[in-house]
């Protein structure tokens, strides 16, 4: 009896220990220290990492852990790059090359000048080469001011996967500010870097990230905004395309949007959202028949696929697919597309209500 007891004890705790998922590895707060150590966007980094072990999943791909390995090879490469940039000097380059060895077999294809509001020079450097793992093609946009004693070094940068554009200098309502802006394509993660200027000649980033907390109530169902929104600082605003659904194919489907911000401190607030959908502009003109087809097809979708036991439910599903026409679909859609072959509008109509499931 006591050797079952133990079994089964045995097989208990196995079980239990097998269920818990694995912590996560020290190394990761190792490497998440020295990146914000050596980091010029300490705040977005430190949202960033509690994003991370909010959502963190050490069995998400792979062995266990291997998601804490990936990160702690991308807070690593961070490091590397930041560490660089902070030890390198204008003095240290030629015309031409890169600012500090932060990317590898680095090039730098442009170049120029800004004007802080105290009036000094600002030089700037785009750079373009692998980052650390020597593989990713990686991008970056290097600030450089003067130090007391005359000498140009480093004073804000980004890098990462996205393609950057050159600084821009923007003042609004007597904040001004510092934008190192992405070139969004609206599929990649790239966002605006932005810094104000205070307490003189002193950077500081604004946060241009935590209003999509509150967007998600904001926009109707089932529409959604890429992951990155270029925002004009001038104006507080942002135009963006939207998509239907998770947002993952190449060309936006939802419309799009239009978003007014408010700066609170140093934190943009999203004031208002205004929502073009295309559908609900064509609700106005699409034809009768289109709208028809389109509710054909969505209680067709809800029907069962497989007939059951129960005979009288399977009445009723044969006499609903005969009264809504359920086998003709494909037929009806081709017919109406040669209908209104010269209305692009109702066509992409059309194409959409085809391909929302």
């Amino acid at each position: 009896m006591r050797l079952i007891l133990s079994s089964l004890l045995a097989c208990m705790l196995a079980t239990s220990a097998w269920a818990q998922e694995p912590p996560v590895l020290p190394e990761v707060a190792t490497a998440y220290e020295a990146a914000l150590a050596t980091s010029v966007t300490p705040r977005r980094l430190i949202d960033e990492q509690r994003d991370w072990l909010a959502s963190h999943d050490p069995n998400a791909f792979g062995a266990p852990n291997d998601i804490d390995r990936e990160r702690i090879a991308e807070l690593e490469a961070r490091t590397t790059m930041d560490r660089a940039i902070r030890t390198a000097t204008v003095t240290d380059t030629l015309p031409g090359e890169c600012l500090g060895p932060a990317l590898l077999t680095c090039t730098s294809p442009i170049g120029g000048y800004l004007t802080d509001p105290n009036g000094t020079d600002l030089a700037w450097q785009m750079q373009r080469g692998l980052l650390p793992d020597g593989e990713t093609e990686g991008h970056g946009v290097v600030v450089t001011a003067f130090d007391p004693g005359g000498q140009s070094v480093p004073s804000v940068w980004v890098f990462g996967q996205a393609q950057r554009l050159p600084p821009q200098y923007v003042e609004r309502a007597g904040r001004r500010f510092l934008v190192l802006p992405a070139r969004h394509d609206f599929l990649d993660d790239a966002e605006d870097v932005v810094f104000e200027w205070s307490d003189g000649a002193r950077l500081s980033q604004i946060d241009t990230w935590s209003w999509r907390d509150d967007l998600a109530e904001r926009l109707p169902p089932g529409l959604t905004l890429p992951r990155n929104v270029a925002i004009d600082m001038a104006e507080l605003t942002a135009r963006t395309p939207l998509w239907l659904g998770d947002g993952d194919t190449d060309e936006p489907t939802g419309g799009e949007a239009t978003l007014r911000f408010v700066l609170e401190g140093d934190r943009l607030v999203l004031d208002m959202v205004r929502v073009r959908d295309p559908l609900r502009v064509l609700a106005v003109v699409t034809p009768s028949d289109v709208f028809d087809y389109a509710g054909r097809r969505y209680r067709c979708a809800g029907l069962p696929g497989r007939r059951s036991y129960d005979t009288a439910r399977n009445e009723v599903i044969q006499t609903t697919m005969i009264q809504l026409r359920c086998t003709t679909l494909n037929d009806d859609g081709l017919a109406l597309k040669r209908v209104y072959a010269d209305r692009p509008d109702v066509l992409k109509a059309i194409a959409r209500i085809e391909t929302d499931r």
